[in-house]
């Protein structure tokens, strides 16, 4: 006889996890099931944050007005420089100075990646002559430029070859053009090609996005409104209970009685005079029967609740609260270090990622026309930064001080010569900005020069002896 097949029990999902995961799904504590309410939770999204909302927030909300610009303020507070091979301190203050006395384009940058963070894109139109509908040219006349936000250009078309690098992006934008006048008579739909538009974006979240936004972003409020409502709701519930802190009370003996009967204006003509007698000589006059006392509300945990929206927002905003609040370090020997060491780093990433090509862009356009502060543009023309944070004078001499001697150390065991460690150091900002590059760079060749064929000792000290004699030219007197 064969013996009967074993029936092995089937683990069910939630066996499974009671068994493995006791933390997520617990018999014991009901986590995990319908008695815990947190199963109940889920995310839902704010509803869309349209243009004339985010006008008012960034108009009327100071808190909502930092997150917007502060990273833009900061980023472009100290200016730029221009750089590029060859280029003296005079060509370099030339060309900036050309440039933004002439196009202002530190004023346009900066309004346009505003607008980006605020409504969700923005871009610098460059007024290249020709046709707006097809592409720039380079080296033709630009006339001027001008800042627009996404809510004034928008995508028309897209690049639609999958295979194409820009596939998903804008190639055709609409400009929206405002009547000023009275009477006027322009075309309200104006069409722009790409080329002629330096783009900011929002917050980009996928492509389908980007399109249905007309090529744009989300404004960084978006992440913010919520927690910003609720912050300004328990603050001003903080005040609410301040003001009424301390609230007075009567107790009367047959209170209703007295206000039912005739006696009700008296009544209150006798809390009238208990209340000019306190004004008068700070004291409440009573009968025997009455009583007054003053009920206190606890405001202990306000400012524990109001601290923790404060940090949920700046949390939600990517700034610290030492910036956005001006909040004094928190935790022991807490110095705000981190948190500006923190905040200078997304500057200097707001500057190389965002703000420094773009201006790089604009000046390649700028200086391809003709009849610009140089003949051509350079290859190699960067935008530099100073630093973020500016150190103190006792900080630089210590800097320096440490530099030189490292340098003084390279130059004595011969690994660098002293040009070389001279037009490194004029490479970087700060370090001898009068020092001639050109000259450097000469003398370094020269140095060069002389270490790969050195002279020959003979031709230095003279003919070898003998040389006269054999000559015919003996120096000795006859």
């Amino acid at each position: 006889m064969t013996s009967p097949k074993k029936i092995t029990k089937i683990e069910s999902r939630e066996d499974r996890l009671m068994r493995n995961m006791d933390g997520f799904i617990s018999a014991i504590t009901g986590a995990g099931y319908a008695a815990d309410k947190f199963t109940t939770l889920s995310f839902r999204a704010s509803g869309e944050l349209d243009n004339s909302l985010l006008e008012e927030l960034y108009t009327g909300h100071d808190i909502a007005a930092a997150i917007v610009d502060r990273i833009v303020r900061d980023a472009l507070r100290s200016g730029y420089q221009l750089d590029w091979e060859g280029a003296t301190d005079e060509d370099r203050r030339n060309v900036v100075d050309w440039g933004e006395s002439t196009y202002g384009v530190t004023r346009e940058v900066q309004e346009a990646r505003t607008y980006a963070r605020l409504y969700g894109g923005g871009g610098v139109f460059i007024g290249v002559e020709g046709n707006l509908r097809t592409p720039a040219l380079l080296g033709s006349p630009v006339s001027l430029l001008r800042a627009y936000s996404s809510a004034e250009l928008r995508g028309q078309t897209f690049y639609a070859d999958p295979s194409s690098q820009n596939y998903g992006e804008v190639q055709l934008y609409e400009l929206e053009q405002l009547v000023l006048n009275e009477g006027q008579t322009i075309n309200p739909r104006l069409p722009l090609h790409e080329s002629r538009v330096i783009p900011f974006y929002g917050i980009r979240i996928s492509r389908k996005q980007t399109v249905r936004d007309k090529g744009w972003g989300k404004s960084v409020l978006h992440r913010v409104y919520d927690l910003l409502k609720k912050f300004d709701a328990s603050f001003d519930s903080v005040l609410h209970t301040l003001a009424e802190s301390s609230i007075p009370v009567y107790k009367v003996k047959a209170l209703l009685d007295l206000l039912a009967s005739e006696n009700g204006e008296l009544l209150a003509k006798r809390f009238e005079l208990i209340n000019t007698a306190k004004s008068a000589y700070r004291a409440v006059i009573l009968d025997m029967e009455e009583t007054f006392e003053r009920v206190e509300a606890s405001l202990s945990e306000a400012s524990n609740v109001v601290t923790t929206a404060m940090v949920r927002v700046s949390g939600a905003a990517g700034m610290p609260s030492t910036i956005l609040w001006g909040m004094q370090p928190a935790g022991q020997n807490a110095t705000g270090a981190s948190d500006l060491e923190n905040w200078n780093q997304q500057v200097a990433s707001e500057q190389s990622l965002v703000l420094g090509p773009a201006i790089r862009e604009i000046y390649t356009w700028l200086l391809a026309q003709p009849g610009t502060p140089l003949s051509v543009v350079p290859e190699d023309l960067k935008v530099i930064f100073p630093a973020v944070e500016t150190p103190s004078r006792q900080e630089l001499a210590n800097e320096y001080s440490q530099i030189g001697g490292t340098d003084a150390a390279y130059i004595a065991a011969g690994v660098l010569t002293p040009e070389q460690v001279a037009l490194s150091r004029t490479e970087q900002t700060g370090f001898f900005p009068k020092v001639d590059k050109a000259l450097l760079r000469e003398l370094l060749e020269l140095r060069t020069e002389m270490l790969l064929n050195p002279p020959d000792p003979m031709d230095e000290e003279g003919a070898a002896p003998g040389e006269e004699e054999a000559s015919g030219n003996d120096p000795r007197p006859a």
